[in-house]
């Protein structure tokens, strides 16, 4: 009897150690390639409704129904912490394939810049960059603020009392802030919230007066008429007939207030090769989909593929732009 527990024990204790240790090498296949052997945990370090959660779960419904993994995709939202939250999760899994992170450059600029003990390249790696997301302010279509010369004007007549709605501070979003107050004069209150579908809600309810968005973000609130886009952040308008009439800065007179933001993929840190080129594959053939191509359209992404050699020096060279404008400002 004794011997036989001591058996079933070390059966035991040898599985549990498999379990813990061998989750990567469990995925090898004869050829050298590795797979799932689980559900993938798909991470959004937001909370639900701003744009890495609705890039989330398209992508994880766009893998489910078109069976592009043997696993399944499950979104999870680990917001907090301006994205700290789900990057230090990532990071406590490093090593483990199995779960993937939705990447926005706007956490890469708070890791850096927030006061983070670690940088993003010290908790996750880059896999893929797959789309440009072009930025917009939008305001209430009722509101006092209906074209970007009304709010301008209000915000240098009373300095701070123009509320200006975002997500998270030392991000992407706040860096666009600071650009217009350095190089448009418009000095106004940065109210910040945990997502961006919270900023939409504070604006319909009229808590703040000036929101900062990505298209995916108020599309809804555009079609319905509650809300309207009165300027963009890109290079160029963005084309469509949403955004057609929309100026950018660049047009307005102020070339120095530009910003354009990015989604991909991410895994943890000490993922083998294979593991990580599945990732990467997997996301070409996410891309290839006629779902993507409609999310795309649909929420006017502009579509692009870096894999992650490129993706992680394009980057870090933005990221350099970002840190150095902030620095300068004494953030």
């Amino acid at each position: 009897m004794k011997k036989a527990m001591v058996v079933g024990l070390t059966v035991f204790l040898f599985g549990a150690l498999f379990l813990a240790c061998g989750e990567d090498r469990g995925g090898y296949l004869e050829d050298g390639t590795w797979r799932p052997v689980r559900s993938i945990e798909f991470v959004a370090p937001a909370g639900v409704g701003g744009g890495s959660d609705i890039w989330m779960r398209e992508i994880s419904n766009i893998i489910n129904q078109n069976n592009l993994s043997n696993s399944t995709f499950m979104p999870v939202n680990r917001g907090g912490g301006a994205g700290a939250v789900g990057y230090n999760f990532m990071l406590s899994r490093s090593g483990n394939p199995h779960y993937v992170l939705a990447l926005h450059n706007g956490v890469l600029v708070t890791s850096h810049i927030g006061g983070w003990p670690r940088t993003y390249e010290e908790m996750i790696d880059i896999v893929a960059i797959m789309a440009f997301d072009d930025v917009f302010l939008g305001t209430r279509a009722d509101g006092p603020f209906t074209d970007i010369h009304s709010l301008l004007n209000a915000a240098r007549a009373n300095p701070g009392t123009i509320r200006f709605g975002s997500d998270q501070r030392l991000n992407t979003s706040h860096f666009m802030f600071e650009l217009l107050r350095e190089y448009a004069d418009a000095d106004m209150n940065y109210v910040q919230f945990d997502s961006s579908g919270l900023v939409a809600t504070a604006l319909l309810g009229g808590h703040v007066d000036v929101g900062i968005f990505n298209p995916s973000e108020f599309i809804g609130q555009l079609q319905s008429g509650d809300f309207v886009a009165i300027a963009t952040f890109a290079e160029e308008r963005v084309p469509g007939d949403m955004f057609a009439n929309v100026p950018t800065f660049i047009e307005l007179g102020y070339p120095q207030i530009v910003m354009r933001e990015w989604r991909g993929l991410a895994v943890p840190l000490g993922l083998s090769e294979p593991a990580r080129s599945y990732y990467e594959q997997l996301m070409r053939m996410v891309m290839e989909t006629p779902q993507f191509h409609a999310f795309l359209e649909r929420n006017y992404l502009i579509p692009t593929f870096m894999g992650p050699e490129e993706a992680a020096a394009f980057s870090a060279t933005e990221i350099g732009r970002v840190r150095a404008l902030f620095e300068a400002l004494g953030q």
